[in-house]
């Protein structure tokens, strides 16, 4: 009868535990996905309020046609981003415009946790004019699960 009490009582140990490391296996579920705006040199945390990744914007280079100039083509910005995890770190080499034309991705993958994410440039103010002051870019970008 002592040793059916403690096998039980070991039994039920044992599956407590193991309840407790599943449940903690789920906290670590994490989704990048949205639209993050950052400056240029400046270091922003993705997801927003957590420190699992950093996301700088290094550099740009802007030709894009300034909006009150005509112009034979419309021009293309790049900009220059470092996405930084624990596991790794990888820069994004991102284009807006008329990357076609110089062979330029728009678009760029980096993962986390074995998940694929895309992210895209999809905005970079201000946009070029020939009489405004220039300001500090910053750049929209939208990150998707692949």
């Amino acid at each position: 009868m002592k040793t059916t009490k403690n096998i039980l009582l070991g039994l039920v140990a044992v599956l407590t535990l193991l309840m407790f490391f599943q449940a903690c296996d789920k906290s670590t579920v994490v989704d990048f996905t949205g639209k993050y705006i950052i400056e240029k040199g400046k270091t922003i945390n993705i997801p927003q309020n957590t420190k699992l990744a950093e996301l700088t914007f290094e550099d740009y280079t802007d030709s894009r046609c300034p909006i009150d100039v005509n112009c034979v083509w419309q021009g293309v910005a790049e900009a220059k981003f470092n996405v930084k995890t624990n596991q790794e770190e990888q820069i994004l080499d991102l284009c807006l415009g008329g990357c076609n034309v110089i062979s330029k991705n728009p678009k760029q993958e980096f993962m986390f946790n074995g998940e694929i994410y895309e992210v895209e440039l999809i905005e970079l103010t201000p946009y070029p004019s020939t009489n405004k002051p220039i300001e500090t870019p910053k750049a929209t970008l939208l990150v998707q699960k692949k």
